[in-house]
This record gives C-alpha cells, sequence and structure tokens, in this order.
C-alpha cells in the first residue's frame, strides 16, 4: 500500500505540475493573488472542482489503508493528512511559477475534500471486509473496482438535479435521437455485455440475472436527471441490445466461449474508438511522449469521464486475459502493446491525437487491480491457524482509534469549515462575523477556527472523562478544563484577529485598574508598580479573561456528562454530581466576577441587561442559556438508541425558543449610540447598526446559530468517545464517593 501511496503522489505531483515550463518573471502578482485575495468558493467552475477532488482522492484512500495493513510499515495517520495538506500547499506554491496554471487557496480546500472521500471509501471499505458476509465482500475486488469505474465513466459528473427544464431537456434529447451514433451503441453494448460478465464472475449465474438489470436500468435512468451527461439514444439502445445478448449466451454458452467473446468486442471495441472514421490524415500527427498528455489539456470534466471509461477497458481486457489461463504480466505486456500499436496508427489514421498515455495507464491500472486480494484467498489467509484471523487488517487498537479519530476531525472540520466559508460569501452577515478571521478570512485560517470549535465539544467529553480517574475529581476536572482553555486560545490566535477577541474578552486593564484605582489596596498597587512589568501583566490577564469566559461552557458540559452517566447506583451519581457542583461554584463566581463585574469592553458593560425581573442580570440569564446548550448537548451526547434519539431531537428543538427568550432577556433592548438605536440581538445577529431586521428573520438566524452550534458540540463530544474504550471498572465507586474534592 505504501507503493501504491507514493505512486499517487507522484501522479498528483505530475497532473498539478503538468507541463512543467517554470518561469522567473510575473511571480510577484501570481504570488499577491494566492497569498492576499480572498477568493469565493462559486470562483471556481465545476470542472477545475471535480478535478482538484478527484486528485487526491486516492492519496486518502491508499494513505489510510497504509495506515492499518500490518504487511507495510505503520505510519501514522495524522501525518498521512498533514503531508497531504502539506503536498497540496507546496503544489500550490509551485503553480506560482508556471504561467499556465492559476494557484488559489480554493484549490487546497477540494484537495482536502478529494483526501477525505478516499478516506471514507478506505474505512467503508475495511469495515465491508471484516463485517459483512462473502457477498459484499466480493464486490470489493478487481471485478467490483472495474465496475465502478465504468459506473463513475457513465454518472460523471455526479449532479442531479430536479429542475423540470433539465429533465424536459434531457428526456427531449433521448426522444428526438440527436447525435445517434452506431460506433457509440456498440461500443456500450461492449462495455454492458462485460459489465454483465464482471457481475457473474462475483455473484454467479442466478443473481447476475437480477443485478445486472437493475444495475442498468438505474444508471440509464440516473443519467435522466444529471446535469453535462445526457442519456442519449445510443447509451439506451447499446444497453437493450447487451441484455437481449447476455441473457441466451448467459446460459448457452461456456465461460472459455464467453471470454474469447468478451476479448474479442473489446478489441474492436477500442480499435473503432481510437481509429474510426478511418481516413488516412493529409499529414502525419506528431506522437506525444509526454504521458497523460490529452488528459492534462481541456476540459478536465469530459477528461475524467473518458479516464474512467480507460481505466475500465483496459483493466477489463488485462483481466480477462487473466483469466483465460495467462499471468498478469503476460497479459499487461499484452494489452499494452496492442494499445501502442492503435496509438502509432493514429500518427496516420482517425481524429485522435497518439500518444504513450494509453498503453502506460493500462499497466498503471494492471498494477493497481492485481494488487487487491480476491475474497476467498483473503478468508483463506485469515483462516490460516499460525495467524491472526484478521491479518489482513490489524486490530482495532489504540493506535486505530487514534487514526479514526484524526480522519473524522478533518473531514468534520472540512464540512464545517466550508459551511462558514460559504456563509462569508452571503449578504448581510453581521459585519463582526466579516471582521473576525486573519488574512481576510481564508479557507486555511476558517479551517483553523472550525477546529477551534470541534475541540470545545471534543475536550469537555475528554475532560469529564479523565476527571472521572483521579481520587480528586472536582479538581482534577478544573485543571483539564483550563488546560482545554489554552488549546482552544492557542486555535484561535491562529485564525481570530486579536481585535475580535478583544471585543469579545475586553482589553487589559489590570495594571491601571491595580495601580490607579487600588482595587487591591496599597499593597497590591505596590506589587504592580515594583514589578513594572506591564506587558507580561497584560499577556496574563488577557489569557486568565479568555479562561474566565470560555471554560464555564466546558464545566457545565462536563458536569452534566457526568449526570447522564449510566450506573447502577442513581444515588451515588446524584452525590458525585452535586459535589461537582458544589466544587465548581467558586470556579463560575470567579469567572462572573472577571468576565462580568471586572469586564473592560464595551460589548459586555453595554450590551448586557441591568438587573430587572426577580433581581437577575442579563449575565444571569445568559450563564442560564449557557447551561440550556450544555443540557442539550450533553443529553444527544448520551442518546444512544431510537428512544434517547428523538427526545435528544425534541429537546434541541424546544430549547430554542428558550433560548431567544433568554438571549432577548440577557442583552439591553434598547441602546443609544452614534446616533442610533437598537438591541444587543440586533449587534449580535444583524448586519449592522443602521440596518435592523425584523423580529422574525434575527429570530431564524439565532435558530440557525444555536442548533449549529448545538451539533457540533455534540459532534465533538460523540468523536471524543471514539477514543475512549468501555471500562469494565464503574464509573461511579461507592468506596470513592467521599473523596471527592
Amino acid at each position: 500500500m505504501r507503493l501504491l501511496l507514493f505512486i499517487s503522489i507522484v501522479l498528483i505531483s505530475y497532473g498539478s505540475l503538468y507541463p512543467f515550463n517554470f518561469r522567473d518573471t510575473g511571480i510577484s502578482l501570481s504570488w499577491e493573488i494566492f497569498f492576499l485575495t480572498n477568493p469565493e468558493i462559486s470562483s471556481s467552475s465545476f470542472s477545475n472542482i471535480a478535478a482538484n477532488i478527484v486528485l487526491f482522492i486516492p492519496y486518502g484512500f491508499f494513505g489510510y489503508l497504509s495506515t492499518i495493513i500490518p504487511r507495510t510499515p505503520k505510519t501514522n495517520l495524522i501525518a498521512i493528512i498533514f503531508l497531504g495538506l502539506l503536498l497540496s500547499y507546496i503544489l500550490q506554491l509551485l503553480q506560482i511559477l508556471l504561467p499556465t496554471r492559476l494557484s488559489e487557496w480554493n484549490d487546497i480546500v477540494w484537495n482536502m475534500i478529494g483526501l477525505a472521500l478516499g478516506g471514507l471509501v478506505a474505512v467503508i471499505s475495511r469495515n465491508i471486509l471484516l463485517n459483512s458476509s462473502l457477498f459484499f465482500k466480493s464486490w470489493l475486488s478487481p471485478q467490483g473496482l472495474l465496475i465502478g469505474a465504468w459506473l463513475a465513466a457513465i454518472l460523471i459528473p455526479f449532479v442531479p438535479s430536479l429542475s423540470i427544464d433539465i429533465i424536459r431537456e434531457n428526456v427531449k434529447q433521448l426522444l428526438t435521437g440527436r447525435d445517434f451514433s452506431y460506433l457509440l451503441t456498440f461500443t456500450q453494448m461492449a462495455y454492458w455485455v462485460t459489465v454483465a460478465f464482471l457481475i457473474e464472475s462475483i455473484v454467479g449465474k442466478k443473481r447476475v440475472r437480477v443485478i445486472f438489470p437493475i444495475l442498468l436500468s438505474l444508471s440509464l435512468s440516473a443519467k435522466l436527471i444529471l446535469v453535462d451527461n445526457p442519456l442519449q439514444i445510443a447509451h439506451l439502445l447499446g444497453a437493450i441490445l447487451s441484455l437481449l445478448i447476455w441473457f441466451p449466451a448467459s446460459e448457452l454458452a461456456s465461460k472459455q466461449t464467453k471470454l474469447q467473446s468478451i476479448i474479442l468486442l473489446l478489441f474492436m471495441a477500442t480499435i473503432l474508438s481510437g481509429l474510426f472514421p478511418f481516413e488516412i490524415k493529409t499529414a502525419a500527427m506528431a506522437f506525444h511522449w509526454i504521458p497523460f498528455y490529452g488528459f492534462l489539456n481541456g476540459d478536465m470534466l469530459h477528461n475524467s469521464l473518458i479516464l474512467c471509461e480507460k481505466i475500465f477497458i483496459y483493466g477489463a481486457l488485462i483481466w480477462i486475459f487473466v483469466e483465460t489461463g495467462n499471468s498478469a504480466r503476460v497479459a499487461t505486456i499484452i494489452i499494452a502493446i496492442w494499445l501502442l500499436l492503435i496509438e502509432i496508427s493514429q500518427i496516420f489514421l482517425g481524429e485522435h491525437t497518439p500518444e504513450i498515455t494509453d498503453p502506460i495507464l493500462a499497466i498503471i491500472v494492471s498494477f493497481i487491480i492485481f494488487q487487491i486480494k480476491p475474497p476467498k484467498e483473503i478468508a483463506t489467509h485469515s483462516s490460516s491457524p499460525s495467524e491472526p484471523k484478521e491479518q489482513f487488517f490489524s486490530e482495532i487498537t489504540w493506535e486505530i482509534k487514534w487514526q479514526k479519530f484524526a480522519l473524522i476531525l478533518a473531514s468534520l472540520a472540512l464540512i464545517i469549515s466550508i459551511a462558514i466559508y460559504s456563509l462569508l460569501a452571503l449578504p448581510n452577515i453581521p459585519y463582526n462575523i466579516k471582521e473576525l478571521f486573519l488574512y481576510n478570512g481564508n479557507f486555511v485560517v476558517v479551517y483553523i477556527f472550525s477546529l477551534a470549535i470541534l475541540w470545545t465539544g471534543i475536550s469537555s467529553y475528554l475532560s469529564s472523562h479523565c476527571a472521572n480517574k483521579h481520587r480528586f475529581q472536582s479538581l482534577a476536572l478544573l485543571g483539564y478544563i483550563v488546560l482545554s482553555g489554552f488549546v482552544s486560545l492557542t486555535l484561535l490566535k491562529l485564525s481570530v484577529s486579536s481585535e475580535s477577541i478583544s471585543d469579545i474578552t475586553g482589553s487589559s486593564n489590570m495594571m491601571w485598574q491595580v495601580t490607579g484605582k487600588k482595587i487591591w489596596g496599597d499593597l497590591g498597587a505596590k506589587l504592580f508598580l515594583t514589578l513594572n512589568t506591564p506587558e507580561m501583566i497584560a499577556f496574563i490577564e488577557r489569557i486568565i479573561r479568555y479562561l474566565t469566559l470560555f471554560t464555564p461552557l466546558l464545566l457545565t458540559i462536563a458536569i452534566f456528562n457526568t449526570l447522564f452517566i449510566r450506573v447502577k447506583d442513581p444515588s451515588a451519581l446524584i452525590r458525585k454530581t452535586g459535589s461537582l457542583v458544589l466544587v465548581s461554584l467558586p470556579w463560575f463566581f470567579l469567572c462572573k466576577l472577571v468576565t462580568f463585574d471586572y469586564s473592560s469592553t464595551d460589548n459586555l458593560n453595554e450590551l448586557i441587561a441591568r438587573p430587572g425581573e426577580y433581581g437577575l442580570g442579563g449575565g444571569g440569564y445568559l450563564y442560564l442559556l449557557m447551561i440550556l446548550i450544555a443540557f442539550n448537548v450533553a443529553f444527544l451526547s448520551r442518546a444512544t438508541h431510537s428512544f434517547l434519539s428523538i427526545s435528544g431531537i425534541l429537546i434541541t428543538i424546544l430549547a430554542i425558543p428558550a433560548g431567544w427568550y433568554l438571549l432577548n432577556e440577557g442583552l439591553v433592548t434598547d441602546f443609544h449610540k452614534y446616533n442610533q438605536v437598537y438591541s444587543g440581538v440586533d449587534f449580535l445577529l444583524g448586519p449592522d447598526r443602521r440596518n435592523l431586521l425584523p423580529d422574525s428573520v434575527l429570530f431564524v438566524r439565532w435558530s440557525i446559530l444555536q442548533v449549529g452550534l448545538v451539533v457540533i458540540l455534540t459532534a465533538g463530544q460523540r468523536l471524543a468517545s471514539l477514543l475512549i474504550a468501555p471500562s469494565k471498572k464503574p464509573l461511579i465507586d461507592k468506596s470513592m464517593d467521599s473523596t471527592i474534592c
């Protein structure tokens, strides 16, 4: 697998840097475009997006498998992801030196999505191999890979549309028979017959009678709703002919006869596709010795379709040759020479460009498909008495859990980043959101910010779990929470502007408070003046202000996590949770004191409501809002069966109006500033102070924000649970119940 990973890196680099015409002029402008602009996602064409995603799928697939297959040296999955990001970044930098390439941050984003998709496919494939029946395992074979390549070829770009206009146009093109081609009809028939034989080799004669017609029907039906890849009459006629040919041949012909017939069909298809219309060219064309010359020019979407089709054809030819009794090496050499002869003939015949690509592609495809173990070989290998039953894949150890954790974390962060990045491009978003990020909010910065949000859920779960193992659980929990706050602040420092952080936490005024207002008396003032280190004091103050603002949410979620632990003795659990709350109260009081009573930001001094009904100030309502969200997150995180899941969804829905009420009670309703009158909710959710939105719109925005926050924090908690193996030791020990600090 490491060899396949290396090959994928080489091919990615080759495709990204072709034609290697590096320059030394005009670099400064490209450099500025890459680093100083914030291109929108929509600025990239769909074909460019698809090409960048597909480019890194093999890297993600082979990269993940290289970390779990014991026959190769273990490679840390985090390193694989980091190296993929680094590879994409370096290639974008090198593309600055290429005059025919446009280097953009967005390309890195799409590359990482492709990496995540490849890893996801590898995870699914691994789980099927370990947990599914032999019927499903059989599809993870050379035949299954080739069928997948064919389906990709006919379904690219995988973008369905339920638009009546698009469907009507696709149906109209089918019924009118535009662009009908006998050649396309024949090749489609040959390819579908080959697919039928591949399916039969996997599932047998009986099941292929059901699976093949269903697969064919679904595939052609899907083309009716696809964008930029409509169903043509030749596709339909070729598929019907394949059914008419296959069903009688399946019953009457022997396996050897079917193999020879399919080889003949595919040879004829390659000749016709490569040399039609068999007209001698007026002038001989130059032979291109640069591999993949044709795929690296023109429409990338069309090139991807052709690439998948050729992978299917050449792979099927080689595999069928092997089935006739030839070795893989002999079959590969025969097909490569055959394709080379066709390419040489294209110098004088046909309409195609002669190049070395197809023979090389056949060799690469052959190498890949014969790296896949047939399912029977896997079963035999696993059942060997001298080897573990699942030797093909390593056991699920801590290392594997960590690798899964890292892969899912990277994928979730990508999803959140895309959502935020798309949000930034929308009109009328709050101006404080627009100005939130460093470097004009490029995608890398947004990705780090997404990790910071996920870290909140992850750290709350890990803190409560790790603290539960300590004798003095409450003190340990506070320690873990504070440590988590340092990590969160670091991630925010890498993604959010200092001004935005100061707008929330406040400026550093402790030196003035102590020495000027003497809030700590003459002794405190004398001590600060003696130290005479205002920069150091300001640095520490900024950290403390952030921790007192951030940690109450983590601590509240952690307490609810403890409350929702399943134990045999609920009374012990209640006592333990009560002890946690009592011991945590001083910390909550300290956080309230620093955040609200000694706040140093106008956002808190001016926008928080003054004490009103029940003597509860705006800060109290906001703390109740925090408790509501923490309860919602902890409950959803522990919802492991359908009843609790439904209850969690209902709680989330009911929490929306409750959260809206608490938010409005916690913030001022009429605030006068800069000759403008607005509420705290307007400031938080509206576009600016001048353009005020109706309450209904603000409520919708708050609903999206609250639900999004709950979902992300819950996802973080559930993700952290992947690292925690079920403990045989009870989480509540009566003997330790009295030792809680």
